[in-house]
């Protein structure tokens, strides 16, 4: 007749990690360990992914004329691209003297993604004067004068330096 020996059905399971209260062993400590990193691996991934759009996008969105350090008369056409072809594009001229954004006429987008707006640079007082210039791109209308509120959606295009010498 074969004994039974309360150790060797001990020696069958697997350790419980000090967790016997909750009933929980080493296979349910790593499955649960294995369903957050999963978890935190897939959080991590999106947000990389959105980093990433948001950083191609950012490259997108850009002046292309004038290029920056240039000369510039009291008006000129503003040319860039944009990723944001759906949006409504203003071209916003900040004086390097005063602390005003000031937003300018609507700028006309196009299918390809460039975009084309116009651009007061201050008034007859302003030569030798440097500007800060900037496209914005919202769902929102924005009439042209200083710029209030940034919309929420908002998204600014890179930034040239142009000095009015005319």
């Amino acid at each position: 007749m074969a004994t039974h020996h309360p150790q060797s059905s001990r020696a069958r399971r697997l350790p419980t990690l000090g967790l016997d209260g909750f009933g929980w062993n080493v296979s349910t400590v790593l499955g649960i360990f294995s369903i957050l990193v999963t978890i935190y691996i897939a959080v991590v991934q999106r947000e990389v992914k959105s980093n990433v759009q948001e950083l191609t996008a950012s490259a997108l969105f850009k002046i292309l004329s004038p290029p920056t350090g240039s000369g510039v008369g009291p008006s000129e056409f503003i040319r860039g691209t944009t990723p944001f072809r759906a949006l409504k594009h203003y071209v916003v001229v900040h004086p390097d003297i005063g602390n005003q954004d000031w937003v300018q006429k609507r700028a006309s987008v196009y299918p390809t993604g460039n975009w084309t707006g116009p651009a007061i640079f201050g008034d007859a007082s302003s030569r030798n004067q440097t500007f800060t210039v900037r496209c914005i791109a919202t769902k929102t209308d924005l009439p042209p004068g200083p710029l209030g509120e940034i919309p929420e959606d908002a998204q600014f295009s890179s930034a040239i330096s142009v000095t009015r010498t005319r």
